[in-house]
């Protein structure tokens, strides 16, 4: 908007509103979703074979309502993102202007191992397939493979109504013509570099991470890492989590447990609180699976502290080896522990390669570069139409 460009905005009422809130930047309008999906999910509970296709048809009807005043507003472009409830929004399918948007990446539980594919069937229990337990196994097995197949089906044609599909790796490019078979535009977003600076605080020989307390964020490759250093000089493993998976959560503490690993778990900090950690940490340790881009090592750099990760996903993007970080070839505990070592282990060397990554991501990585970037191809959609 200090560009220029009008902007309103339009969302249902399930969105987390307190979250980066933007009424204060701009009209935002909230229409209803929340009562509609709650008489969905009663249905659900009765065993009804169509609740897929009402929840489905529900956040179609969403949509639909707010393509309708959007078109009232003759705006030149739509920039959609990810919906919360079906993955990719289905306003697109619902207006005729230039429409793009910004997709962080495909369903992840539908194509990946998390840690089992949902498409492999089960293991044979050895009955008779014709015994009455093993008919209603079956059953439900065919429902709920049948409901994957259309929420599959249903982010496919989402994709398939934009003009433009955004993405914020190589990496996720590669998986949305994977899984879509559509082509997309790498649209890299950035850090706020005002926000994530260092805070003077003393360096210390932990390693910290961040990301959900989960699976897929890696916390037991972490931990493996650090119980890989030599007791003695083993340092502790600091986790800011936004969210938490309970039964993951005890695993992690148990494996920390056995491992002889001191894992401090930090949970729903404010900023400062985590600035002051990734400020303070001799390293960063890095090791989701498959993270499409991972922004959370770039405002670590920006913290003026070093990235230790693995080579996996959209991480090999933005980690220069030996500027703001490396890169181990995979989530060997031994290699890993080696790399974060040369910074617990020698602080003065930890300060010095964290000004550089803070100096790389400023020049490269900033919030202003990113805005360049969408900017760009929002005015390369209206043109091309």
């Amino acid at each position: 908007m200090k560009r220029g460009h009008y902007v309103e905005v339009w969302c249902p009422d399930t969105a987390d509103r307190s979250y980066l809130p933007l009424s204060k930047l701009a009209t935002e309008h909230v229409l209803p979703l929340k009562e509609d999906l709650r008489k969905v999910n009663q249905r659900r509970k009765t065993h009804n074979f169509k609740w897929m296709y009402q929840r489905v048809n529900a956040v179609k009807n969403h949509c639909l309502r707010c393509a309708e005043q959007i078109g009232r507003g003759r705006f030149d472009v739509l920039l959609a993102n990810s919906c919360g409830i079906l993955h990719i929004s289905h306003v697109g399918a619902f207006l005729e202007i230039p429409k793009v948007i910004y997709l962080g990446e495909p369903s992840r539980m539908l194509y990946e191992a998390r840690p089992t594919l949902p498409w492999v069937a089960p293991q044979p229990s050895g009955r008779p397939w014709y015994a009455w337990n093993e008919v209603k196994k079956k059953i439900n097995d065919a429902w709920v493979i049948h409901q994957l197949r259309v929420r599959a089906r249903e982010e496919v044609s989402a994709a398939k109504s934009y003009d433009t599909i955004l993405v914020n790796s190589r990496f996720s490019r590669e998986n949305v013509l994977r899984v879509y078979g559509l082509e997309s535009k790498v649209c890299y977003l950035g850090v706020d570099t005002n926000l994530f600076q260092p805070k003077g605080e003393n360096r210390r020989p932990f390693v910290v991470g961040m990301g959900m307390m989960g699976y897929n964020k890696g916390v037991d490759r972490a931990i493996r890492a650090v119980a890989a250093m030599p007791q003695q000089k083993r340092p502790s493993l600091v986790w800011i989590a936004n969210s938490i998976d309970k039964v993951y959560e005890k695993r992690m503490r148990h494996l920390a447990g056995s491992s002889q690993v001191d894992f401090v778990l930090k949970y729903s900090l404010g900023d400062h609180e985590v600035m002051g950690l990734l400020s303070g940490a001799a390293a960063f340790i890095y090791t989701p699976r498959l993270e499409p881009f991972g922004l959370a090592p770039l405002e670590a750099n920006a913290c003026e502290t070093a990235v230790v990760g693995i080579s996996e996903g959209g991480l090999r993007e933005s980690i220069e080896e030996g500027v703001n970080g490396f890169l181990i070839d995979d989530d060997n505990p031994q290699e890993l522990a080696k790399a974060a070592m040369a910074f617990t282990e020698d602080l003065a060397y930890a300060s010095e390669m964290g000004k550089k990554a803070r100096e790389y991501v400023v020049n490269n990585w900033s919030l202003h570069s990113a805005q360049e970037r969408i900017e760009g191809f929002l005015l390369r959609a209206i043109d091309d139409n």
